[in-house]
């Protein structure tokens, strides 16, 4: 078990945002956020544990500062962070963070140092950079990660592989709920939201978080995630078996029109990439026998055409598609039989979707 501590003060206005070439909101000041005095930071405590997330109460004195230190040295030795059920967490609300700037350490040590302690995982040193300086936060963390150019602070825990980056986020988020969801929308220099990195990296723990504090999704306006990057990946996620990426990534689906009624909760399984495949194609062309099964409880369209020439009469279908894969004789016998038990109970084609949602 490892408990952290976020040590949120406010205490004047003392953020910044240096050294930005990315267009951000003009209103970016702490100027209207709430006052939140040592009696609050009780509300702040989480405690992260195997299976879950709870808020603690504490039993030290809260108006000894320097009891405030030893505890947080004594609860961030370790480095592996469970979060799971972090979601269940409260909202926090946005609020300042005390911090003395020291004027003899570089901006360009601190940004170094920040990425450093993100790549090793060691968020206690994370938070120690922060406190040091906490505008280092809304730097440009250029070239980062071998994506050139632009790249704001969620674009870096994003596209860092081997690490738990909803805690990390959580801290970004903590500072400022607002910034924070500026940031969620923005675009680095290869043109990649930050949400589009972590679905890249299979970053699993970040797009958890950013779902759950983000409201991020594919479709109108503010989307915080790339359809264009789920379809480019589609192959990728299928030989890899990333079901759990895709049922997290669903969730940024379906809500396209503000509602979910059945056909939209398994919509996002018939998208295709740009060959006009979809999953489907993909998992039978491979003779992944656990991953039909797995789409086909997604209730994917088997009545697809492949066939790229449109002038065509000779149609290509599903089962046509088994009969050319790589895979065993008993292999494609078994996905055949899983294809037939399946097509048209019900009838999930995009022609059948169509009609119902305008009965």
């Amino acid at each position: 078990m490892i408990s952290l501590l976020f040590l949120m003060m406010s205490c004047g206005n003392n953020m910044s945002t240096t050294g930005v070439k990315h267009s951000r909101p003009e209103n970016s000041s702490f100027k209207d956020e709430p006052n939140n005095s040592k009696d609050n930071f009780e509300d702040y405590f989480v405690d992260v544990v195997e299976d879950d997330v709870t808020f603690a109460d504490s039993d030290m004195d809260m108006e000894d500062e320097s009891s405030l230190e030893e505890f947080y040295v004594e609860k961030s030795d370790t480095e592996k962070v469970d979060t799971e059920g972090f979601n269940e967490r409260e909202e926090f609300t946005e609020r300042e963070v005390e911090v003395e700037s020291d004027p003899q350490i570089p901006v360009e040590k601190l940004r170094s140092d920040l990425i450093l302690a993100l790549r090793k995982n060691k968020f206690d040193e994370f938070v120690d950079i922060i406190k040091i300086k906490s505008s280092i936060i809304y730097e440009n963390f250029e070239d980062y990660g071998g994506s050139s150019g632009y790249n704001n602070i969620l674009h870096v825990i994003c596209n860092t592989g081997r690490i738990n980056g909803s805690v990390f986020m959580n801290v970004i988020h903590s500072l400022s709920i607002d910034k924070f969801k500026s940031m969620i929308l923005e675009y680095n220099g290869e043109g990649f939201l930050p949400a589009d990195l972590a679905l890249l990296k299979d970053n699993t723990e970040s797009i958890k978080f950013l779902l759950d504090f983000g409201s991020i999704h594919f479709f109108e306006g503010e989307k915080g995630i790339s359809i264009d990057v789920l379809r480019e990946n589609i192959e990728r996620f299928v030989k890899g078996r990333k079901t759990e990426m895709l049922n997290l990534i669903n969730r940024a689906y379906y809500p396209r029109r503000g509602i979910a009624d059945e056909f939209d909760k398994v919509a996002m399984f018939r998208e295709r990439d740009k060959k006009g495949k979809d999953f489907i194609y993909y998992a039978v062309l491979n003779g992944d026998i656990w991953m039909v099964d797995y789409l086909l409880g997604k209730k994917v369209d088997l009545s697809v055409n492949y066939e790229p020439n449109i002038l065509s009469t000779v149609k290509k279908d599903i089962k046509q598609v088994n009969s050319v894969s790589s895979a065993s004789k008993d292999v494609k016998n078994r996905i055949y039989k899983l294809i037939k038990s399946r097509r048209g109970k019900p009838d999930y084609s995009s022609e059948a979707i169509f009609k119902a949602q305008f009965k």
